[in-house]
Formats: structure tokens, C-alpha cells, sequence
């Protein structure tokens, strides 16, 4: 192994091009991050592919549900869009299917797998609601897919190091483990030392009129959502926006998506994928002393 790989997760051209320039391994190309990520158009995936060099693997997620249940139709909608996409050379997919008991839908994969075949699939941070984690990663195995993004079941990666270094002691040679959620610049190296992990996961995002750089990863920045009467500005921190972006030239903005929740528009930052890359390198120098 000659480096630790990260993929970077975007949802507009401009994060795209960033990523490639920082040194990103590869891309995880979605739609509306505020969501969690949905499957992209395939006018952005067009442009995308045709403006960056490094892999381009897409999100096929048609609702924000967060149970990641799915109906018949929406599965074969799925399938419609794993179609397309092969027809315009992915390079890869990134999918996740559940039942109602929080286990894998076998059943639903294995109709997208066929589908995919013989593109490589990623089994997405739908394995964090999973109640037998380690009985569904065998099955996530067995099904073929070739990648599990996982934040250990916690809400953040960073948290959830115990259950990813113990998925990595038990499947590293069988499946890429790799961990994702809430990865920044400030806890990576803890991240890829615990865990011992060869791929990471993250946005490598900027908070926009901030200096620092977004904890988030595949979601998007998300907290509770306050009640309206304490929504306030001030000076010192984010101002409240419950009409749309806007640019504010005191501090970052919390905009509210569909379900309820805040979250910051961002982009990822080329330094900041550039620092990652290097602080996964150093990491992996460590490895071998």
C-alpha cells in the first residue's frame, strides 16, 4: 500500500473540481447534501465526470429517509438510475437498503447489484442503523459489495472508532472498511490511527465567512432545530436564515432543509483536502517506523 485514500464527498461541480485539485483519490458524487445525499442528475454527474480525472462514484438514494426503506417502485426507480449511469461510465455506486427489522434488505441489494454489475458498490452509512452490526456486514459481504462507509454506529467516526477498528480486526481482507462522519482535519490522524483504516471519507468543507473548516462528512452539517423564539443573530455567531441562502458578512449561515433540520451550505476546500492528504501520509509513514 502506498497511501491512504480519500474520497471526498460533493454535491456541486465547483466541490467536485476543488477535491480533484487538493489530490482526492476519488469522489462521491450526490445532490442536496442538506438531505443527507440523494442521487445526483445526471447533467452534474456529465459534467463532473468530463472536468475531473479521478474516479467518480454516484449516490443512488431517491428520499431522505433516514430508515433507508425503500417501495418496489422506488427500488426499480433506483435501478433505472444505476442503468443510466452505467451507460455514461461510472465508476462506481453507492447504495444502502434496510428492512423494517433494521436489517439488510437482501432482496432489494441484490436487484441493484445486478444492476451495477461489474461497476463496484459501496455500502453506505445505512449499515449505522443496523441492529447486528457485525451478522449484516457479513451479509453486505456475501452480496458483493465491494466497500463499507461506516461512522462505527456513532455520530461521528470519531466516535465510533472502537466498532470500525473491530470491524477492520474481523473483515479488513474480506471488504474495504471505511470510516466516514464528521472526519475533519482536527481528528483524521486519531481516525486513521485507531482504526487502522486505508480509505477515509469526508467533505473537506469551509463554513462560508469561517476560517474553520466543516466537521461533516456524507450528511451535512445537522443539529437540532431551535425553537423559533431563541432563532437570534449576534455578532459573535450564526445567524438564523429561514428564507434561504444568503451571504452575511458577520458569520456563517444556518439554512433549514426540508426535514426540520439546519444546516451550512458549503464547498469543499482544495487546502483543506490537501491537508488531509497529508496528514494521511504522515500516518502511514507511522505504520511502517
Amino acid at each position: 500500500m502506498d497511501e491512504i485514500k480519500m474520497e471526498v464527498c460533493v454535491d456541486s461541480i465547483q466541490s467536485a473540481l476543488n477535491a480533484s485539485a487538493g489530490g482526492a483519490n476519488r469522489i462521491e458524487l450526490c445532490s442536496a447534501l442538506s438531505e443527507g445525499g440523494l442521487t445526483p442528475s445526471i447533467g452534474l454527474y456529465r459534467i463532473v465526470k468530463n472536468k475531473i480525472k479521478i474516479p467518480v462514484h454516484v449516490m443512488i438514494r431517491p428520499s431522505g429517509d433516514d430508515r433507508f426503506i425503500y417501495s418496489d417502485d422506488e427500488i426499480e426507480a433506483m435501478k433505472t438510475d444505476i442503468i443510466i449511469f452505467k451507460e455514461n461510465y461510472v465508476d462506481g455506486f453507492v447504495f444502502g437498503i434496510l428492512t423494517p427489522q433494521k436489517t439488510i434488505n437482501v432482496s432489494a441489494c441484490k436487484i441493484l447489484l445486478d444492476a451495477a454489475a461489474p461497476i463496484p458498490v459501496t455500502f453506505h452509512r445505512a449499515f449505522d442503523f443496523v441492529a447486528e452490526p457485525f451478522e449484516a456486514l457479513e451479509v453486505i459481504i456475501k452480496l458483493g459489495f465491494k466497500r463499507l462507509l461506516t461512522s462505527g454506529q456513532a455520530d461521528t467516526a470519531e466516535n465510533g472508532c472502537c466498532l470500525i477498528k473491530k470491524l477492520m480486526i474481523n473483515f479488513k481482507n474480506q471488504i474495504t472498511i471505511m470510516p466516514g462522519g464528521g472526519i475533519s482535519e482536527h481528528n483524521l490522524q486519531k481516525i486513521l490511527a485507531e482504526t487502522n483504516a486505508v480509505e477515509f471519507h469526508g467533505t473537506a468543507k469551509k463554513i462560508p465567512g469561517s476560517r474553520y473548516s466543516q466537521r461533516s462528512t456524507d450528511n451535512s452539517t445537522r443539529i437540532k432545530l431551535i425553537p423559533a423564539k431563541t432563532c437570534i443573530s449576534s455578532a459573535s455567531g450564526p445567524k438564523i436564515n429561514l428564507d434561504g441562502p444568503k451571504l452575511s458578512s458577520s458569520g456563517p449561515i444556518l439554512n433549514i432543509n426540508s426535514s426540520g433540520k439546519m444546516y451550512s451550505p458549503t464547498t469543499t476546500d482544495t487546502d483543506t483536502v490537501k491537508q488531509m492528504m497529508r496528514i494521511a501520509a504522515d500516518v502511514l509513514q507511522q505504520r511502517f517506523l
